[in-house]
């Protein structure tokens, strides 16, 4: 086994030697320390290398990760695999399929498997930032996040994939207890709250019949993202569930979650592509001084004849709303009887104020402008 020096870092090895009871004996040697561990034969002692620049850096890891490995009894790549991700929080999404054991899977189901992957922990990146119900965006933490955040080897045991949220290169967010949680350990926690809340959801909407009980888990990061992350897995042609278990980097003076593991089954993944439609259907948007373009398609006199509700049909300025859509608007006194005028006429018209969508149904209130075509070409001839 070759060790390149730059393949494990010195702050990895420190975060995994504490993270399995071991601790400094004496650091006042050259380029290093000396760490040492009780075991059931007594103590044992190992130099731990720390100048990563030396020429012997590499050779000197080498040797400690096979002593490691002698005396944890396991493979010397699997004490370096975990070595190099002791500083990083680990989501595993294990697949089976038909209710068996399997390292295969068929070419159709693995790209979802992976989608699934990335799309959850996504999720739990846009609910660690903030709370909704649905994510049409990401923020510039989510973006950063997403570009740190790596996927590891596959394992054995079904069909693992394995992403990794690195928390840190450096020692001294690790070792200082004042420092806020890192973002990658707010993602984490985040999921393994949402993913918690979302299965109990399911179960009580599996016994009840009733989606609503997912209105009160969006608090807890459950979104229609993350839902539909979760039901996107599913292939109709074989019966597959889904495993996600979170493991924890341990950083000193920092308390770490006890592992998590959730289980999503055939049934309740049927539900959660349910209750994503549902909590889609939940979103708000609030746009200010929006304008919007189109024709008056509908007017309903109110108490008075120069009152009412109209419903436009058009469009705005936004990149994530490029389809046509309608729109409610109550209107009173002149804008009114335009309204009602450019509705007869089918003249194009631009009407300016408070926009608000809720699920799929779009209001305007606080309107401030409202201007025909006739108008706009009379302005500028």
């Amino acid at each position: 086994m070759s060790a390149p020096r730059d393949f494990v870092r010195p702050a990895e090895i420190v975060a995994y030697l504490r993270g399995r009871g071991w601790s400094v004996a004496d650091d006042g040697y050259e380029g290093g320390a000396l760490w040492e561990k009780q075991s059931e034969s007594g103590p044992v002692e190992a130099f731990v290398p720390m100048a990563e620049g030396a020429p012997d850096y590499g050779p000197l890891v080498q040797r400690l990760v096979h002593e490691l490995a002698r005396w944890e009894h396991r493979e010397p790549l699997f004490v370096l695999r975990e070595m190099k991700e002791s500083i990083a929080d680990v989501i595993r999404f294990r697949v089976v399929l038909d209710g068996s054991e399997s390292s295969r899977l068929p070419l159709s189901v693995a790209p979802r498997v992976f989608k699934t992957a990335h799309d959850v922990t996504i999720s739990a990146a846009n609910a660690a930032s903030r709370r909704r119900s649905h994510y049409r965006n990401w923020t510039r933490e989510v973006h950063e996040f997403a570009q740190q955040a790596e996927v590891g080897q596959t394992e054995p045991g079904s069909y693992v994939v394995r992403v990794l949220c690195p928390l840190t290169h450096l020692p001294q967010p690790q070792l200082q207890p004042s420092n806020p949680q890192p973002f990658a350990r707010r993602v984490t926690s985040t999921l393994s709250t949402a993913l918690g809340a979302s299965s109990r959801a399911a179960r009580s909407a599996i016994t009840n019949g009733d989606l609503g009980v997912f209105d009160e888990t969006v608090g807890s990061g459950v979104s229609s993202n993350l839902c539909s992350a979760l039901a996107g897995v599913r292939d109709g042609a074989v019966t597959l569930a889904l495993e996600i278990q979170l493991s924890w980097a341990q950083l000193r003076d920092r308390v770490a979650p006890p592992r998590g593991t959730f289980f999503f089954g055939p049934d309740t993944l049927e539900v959660l592509q349910s209750a994503a439609r549902h909590l889609r259907d939940q979103e708000e948007e609030v746009f200010e001084d929006q304008v919007f373009y189109g024709y008056v398609t509908e007017c309903r006199r109110g108490a008075t004849d120069d009152s009412g509700t109209i419903t436009l049909e058009g469009w705005i300025d936004d990149p994530d709303h490029r389809e046509p859509f309608a729109c409610r608007v109550e209107l009173m006194g002149e804008v009114y009887v335009n309204a009602t005028r450019a509705h007869g006429d089918r003249d194009f018209v631009q009407i300016r104020g408070t926009l608000l969508r809720q699920g799929r149904r779009w209001s305007m209130s606080q309107v401030d402008a409202f201007t025909t075509k006739r108008e706009l070409d009379r302005d500028e001839g």
